[in-house]
């Protein structure tokens, strides 16, 4: 994809009632980020996650949901959906944007951690410091 550093494996929905002349608006995709990353820990060591999904949901009103599936046996797969993760606009967007991508990395990290060896990294998590050892971070 043209302009983007990397392709983060995290999927990400929104809802908002009353878009413009809608009443219903939805996005759903992958997390891509072109550099407007925050920092923020990922088993326990820091790490750039994109900011887009939490500045969207901020500037949209919209919740995001975390969601992902997991294989199981038997071609089955279970798919779980946080709850909810909503704007707060008593916090600067900053700040905000820092909350909800923390609260997005919380999900996932607890997804990578029940299922380990399902989780499959597309770029560096950790560049420049030394990633976390298997028995450190599961």
């Amino acid at each position: 994809m043209p302009g983007a550093d990397y392709i983060f494996p995290l999927a990400f929905c929104a809802r908002h009632g009353g878009f413009g002349n809608e009443r219903q608006k939805g996005w759903c995709g992958k997390l891509i980020s072109g550099g407007d990353g925050l920092r923020v820990p990922f088993f326990d060591h820091e790490t750039v996650f994109p900011a887009g999904p939490a500045r969207l949901a901020r500037l949209s009103g919209a919740p995001i949901v975390f969601g992902w599936a997991a294989r199981k046996p038997g071609g089955r797969y279970l798919a779980h959906v946080s709850e909810p993760i909503l704007s707060n606009r008593d916090l600067e967007a900053d700040e905000d944007a820092l909350e909800i991508t923390r609260r997005i990395v919380g999900d996932f990290e607890r997804a990578v951690r029940r299922y380990p060896a399902q989780w499959y990294v597309f770029r560096d998590m950790w560049p420049g410091s030394a990633a976390p050892q298997p028995h450190e971070a599961m």
